[in-house]
């Protein structure tokens, strides 16, 4: 979980509570993006406001800054799922560079003896970026996309500029995720509140649906076991589960339905509600998402935002569970979280 600029593992018990655990950097800057290696889970990586770059290493704790310090927030940086030694990271001015990590992902994991190095820099985009993601589904491959047009841009490493676009007319882009099974599948959320699913191999939206969102949809991803299921979480306070077979949304969660716990650090307080309760509880900005994740198991989701708190919905249930209270409130905003 990247909260502010801190990160910290948090943990569901299966029998109910849950703990956290901060982890210790040396980062200054809040975190603005953060990616685990899609089949190696100690290799992490997070990029901040201040333009840094960094290789974490889950099982050890060590972490290590690339060499360059980028101009502006940096938006992205995913490792490409078909190798251990590649990191690309993408920055809101446009800037796409590719590096190599090799070794971050070994038996001896992140390590000073080893440092990244920058293989190749690509065409800036004069639009800025909002994401940039790998595509599974071919070697070398990847999409990006900004929050100032509707355009998804296709990009192989062979090649500094992009390959072909993709028109999305939604408009501007907030997030994409791409499906991890080969068949190039791309969920995309939009600042308008809709949420689409894109065929890159064959260049066209497969479906979309919206805007069930009311506001702003800040992300969406897959769920790992249902390849067919979408989950997107928005300004408007709600997480929504979308069943790509028939384009329905077969589930709305709200945060301001979470339980609150009676007390907090040990006070009593009574009627205990976080930013997401009270009257107008459903209000659009109450208990806003900024960012959503799938356990591996597919049964919970994530949500989490302004508040700095963790909301858990059940999948199979439709339960919304108690939430966790991870970081300081309005400080420690929760930008990403990853299972």
């Amino acid at each position: 979980v990247a909260a502010g600029k801190d990160l910290y593992k948090a943990r569901l018990k299966e029998g109910g509570g849950s703990t956290t655990q901060k982890v210790g950097w040396s980062n200054t800057g809040a975190v603005t993006c953060f990616a685990r290696h899609p089949r190696n889970n100690r290799q992490c990586a997070a990029g901040t406001e201040m333009g840094t770059v960094w290789l974490y290493d889950a099982e050890s704790g060590r972490t290590l800054p690339l060499v360059r310090v980028f101009e502006g927030a940096v938006h992205s940086a995913q490792f490409d799922p078909k190798s251990l030694d590649h990191l690309l990271v993408a920055t809101a001015g446009g800037v796409i560079t590719l590096w190599n990590v090799d070794g971050s992902g070994e038996a001896f994991g992140v390590t000073s003896a080893k440092k990244p190095t920058q293989l190749m820099e690509f065409a800036k985009q004069a639009s800025g970026l909002s994401a940039c993601m790998w595509v599974d589904s071919s070697p070398g491959t990847f999409i990006s996309a900004s929050d100032k047009h509707g355009a998804l841009k296709v990009w192989n490493v062979s090649n500094q500029s992009p390959q072909h676009s993709i028109a999305a007319s939604e408009g501007a882009v907030t997030s994409l995720c791409c499906l991890d099974d080969g068949s190039g599948r791309v969920a995309v959320a939009f600042r308008s509140g809709e949420v689409a699913v894109f065929d890159t191999k064959h260049r066209r939206r497969l479906w979309k649906k919206g805007p069930g969102h009311t506001e702003t949809v800040f992300a969406c991803v897959f769920n790992p076991v249902d390849p067919n299921q979408v989950v997107s979480c928005s300004f408007d306070g709600t997480v929504r589960v979308w069943n790509a077979r028939n384009l329905e949304c077969v589930k709305t969660f709200h945060t301001a339905d979470a339980p609150r716990p009676s007390t907090v650090c040990g006070v009593r307080v009574p009627n205990a509600q976080g930013f997401g309760g009270g009257e107008r509880k459903h209000e659009p900005g109450k208990g806003s998402m900024y960012t959503c994740a799938v356990s591996c198991d597919g049964a919970i989701v994530c949500g989490a935002g302004f508040e700095g708190d963790l909301y858990f919905f059940d999948v199979h249930s439709g339960r919304v569970l108690p939430p966790m209270d991870i970081a300081p409130r309005r400080a420690g905003t929760v930008h990403k979280v990853v299972a």
